[in-house]
């Protein structure tokens, strides 16, 4: 659901974090994937991740091929791990880096 709403409402989301999307489901693509490959290509910064044991691995893959063939700015991740809490947890971080990075550090630079 974040990536649809971020590829149909760019301007008012901007990024997206896709943790284990399903992008097609009973061997056929969902509506996401079409509005990848035919809807215009936003300034949206998304990143996606995806564990190597669960079934949607192959289906963002696959996404991820054709958002970056498109020119989007998307950063895709393959973790260890199953579609579960637990995967989503430890990966979340990495994603939220990459979107906003330098969002964590303290205001006036560094000390020291």
């Amino acid at each position: 659901m974040a990536l649809y709403s971020g590829l149909r409402f760019p301007g008012v989301l901007g990024h997206v974090l896709s943790q284990s999307g399903a992008f097609s489901l009973f061997e056929r693509d969902t509506v996401v994937s079409s509005l990848a490959l035919y809807g215009p290509v936003p300034a949206l910064k998304i990143f996606m991740d995806v564990g190597t044991f669960e079934g949607f691995l192959d289906t963002n893959r696959r996404l991820h091929r054709r958002l970056a063939l498109r020119g989007f700015q998307v950063r895709y991740h393959e973790y260890n791990g199953g579609h579960n809490f637990t995967a989503w947890r430890n990966d979340l971080g990495h994603g939220l880096e990459w979107l906003f990075p330098g969002a964590g550090e303290p205001a006036g630079g560094s000390e020291g």
